[in-house]
C-alpha cells in the first residue's frame, strides 16, 4: 500500500455539536454534497496538521469526508499576528482560485481539483473542500527509492506531466510574459541566501551577473502566461486509478510563465533522487518529464526557448530548496554547484 496513516490524519475526537463548524457542516456544506439529509450527523476530527492549519472531518453516517483549511491559524514567517483582513485575503484568494481553476473543466478525472465547497470567515477563516484519498507523488519517489527497477515513478510523473499540460493549455492568454517576473524572483532568492548564509565569498555576485545575463534574454519574454499550480512539489498532487491526478494545496495560483511548474518538478526529481543517492536517475527522468510535458502541452514554445526557460526555472527551484533549514549545510551546498550548472 502506498497511502499511509499518516494521511488520514491523527484522531482528535468527536466535533462537539455546540461548536459552529458542525452548524455550518449540517446547515450549509452538508447540502450541498447530499442528496438527502443525515438525520444525526456526527463528524471525527482527523488533524492532519500539527497546529491544526488543515484537519479532516468524517462524518460516521454518510461516509463522507471534508477538509477544512483555517486561514486563522496560517500566520506569517515572522511569528506576527496580523489584522483579520490579512486571513480574509488568503482565504478568498485560493477559493477564488480553486473555483476559476474548476470552472476550466478540472472537475472530474484524469486532471481535476480538490472540489471547494465553502468558506466562512467568521469561523477561524476556514475553506472547506473535499477529502481525496490516495499517494503523493512523494510516495512514489520513496518506492523508487527502495527499488530502483521500479517504474512507478516514471509513469506517474508521465501523468503529473498531462496535467501541467491540460492546465496551462486550457488557461493559456494573451498576456505577455514579463520579464521582471523571473528576474525579480531570482534577485529574491539571491537576497534569501545571502540572509541564511548559504552563499559564500563571491558567490552574491556571481549569481547576481547571472541574472543580468539572463535580462538580456528574449526567451525569457517569447509567449504569454497560463495559470500555474504554483506550487508544484510533490505533496501537492494525488494519484488515482486510470491515471487520474487531483491537485491540491492551489493557495499560490497565478499568472506566469507555464515552464516554471515545470521547472518546479524538475528540481524536485533532481533534488529528491541526489538526497537518496540516485543522481543520474534524477537527471534522466527530470529530462523525461520535460520532454513529455513538451509532447503534449499545445503551442509549446520552440525547444531551444523551451530548453532555456526550463533551464533557468530548475536552478532557480533548486535555489529555493536550498533556503531550507533542515536540510544538511554541506547537501544544500551541492545543490548551489547543481543548480549554478542549470543557470550558467
Amino acid at each position: 500500500m502506498l497511502d499511509t496513516p499518516a494521511e488520514q490524519g491523527s484522531y482528535h475526537g468527536l466535533l462537539p455539536h455546540h461548536d459552529p463548524l458542525f452548524g455550518f457542516f449540517v446547515a450549509d456544506v452538508l447540502p450541498r454534497i447530499l442528496d438527502a439529509p443525515v438525520s444525526q450527523p456526527e463528524f471525527e476530527v482527523y488533524a492532519l496538521h500539527p497546529a491544526f492549519l488543515v484537519a479532516r472531518y468524517h462524518e460516521r453516517s454518510s461516509k463522507l469526508d471534508l477538509v477544512c483549511k483555517f486561514y486563522g491559524n496560517k500566520l506569517p514567517s515572522n511569528g506576527s499576528r496580523p489584522e483579520p483582513e490579512y486571513f480574509l485575503r488568503l482565504l478568498e484568494q485560493e477559493y477564488s482560485n480553486m473555483q476559476q481553476i474548476w470552472e476550466l473543466g478540472f472537475d472530474r478525472p484524469p486532471y481535476r481539483i480538490v472540489q471547494p465547497l465553502a468558506i466562512n470567515p467568521a469561523i477561524n477563516f476556514v475553506l472547506v473542500e473535499e477529502f481525496v484519498a490516495g499517494p503523493k507523488l512523494d510516495a512514489f519517489f520513496k518506492v523508487a527509492l527502495d527499488d530502483p527497477y521500479s517504474l512507478m515513478l516514471e509513469q506517474r510523473l508521465d501523468d503529473l506531466a498531462g496535467f501541467l499540460a491540460h492546465l496551462h493549455t486550457r488557461s493559456s492568454s494573451d498576456r505577455p510574459l514579463r520579464l521582471e517576473y523571473a528576474t525579480g524572483y531570482f534577485g529574491k532568492l539571491i537576497d534569501q541566501l545571502i540572509d541564511r548564509h548559504v552563499l559564500r565569498d563571491q558567490e552574491p555576485q556571481a549569481l547576481q551577473a547571472l541574472r543580468h545575463t539572463w535580462a538580456q534574454r528574449a526567451s525569457l519574454t517569447y509567449g504569454t502566461q497560463a495559470l500555474l499550480h504554483g506550487d508544484a512539489t510533490p505533496v501537492n498532487f494525488v494519484f488515482g486509478a486510470q491515471h487520474e491526478v487531483v491537485a491540491i494545496d492551489l493557495e499560490r495560483v497565478h499568472w506566469g510563465d507555464p515552464y516554471r511548474d515545470v521547472g518546479c518538478v524538475m528540481a524536485e526529481i533532481l533534488h529528491t533522487l541526489r538526497l537518496g543517492g540516485q543522481h543520474d536517475r534524477g537527471r534522466a527522468l527530470a529530462q523525461r518529464f520535460a520532454t513529455t510535458y513538451q509532447q503534449r502541452v499545445q503551442n509549446a514554445a520552440p525547444p531551444q526557448i523551451a530548453q532555456q526557460r526550463l533551464a533557468l526555472w530548475t536552478g532557480l527551484t533548486l535555489l529555493r530548496i536550498c533556503r531550507n533549514d533542515w536540510l544538511d549545510m554541506l547537501y544544500r551546498r551541492e545543490l548551489i554547484q547543481e543548480a549554478w550548472q542549470w543557470l550558467k
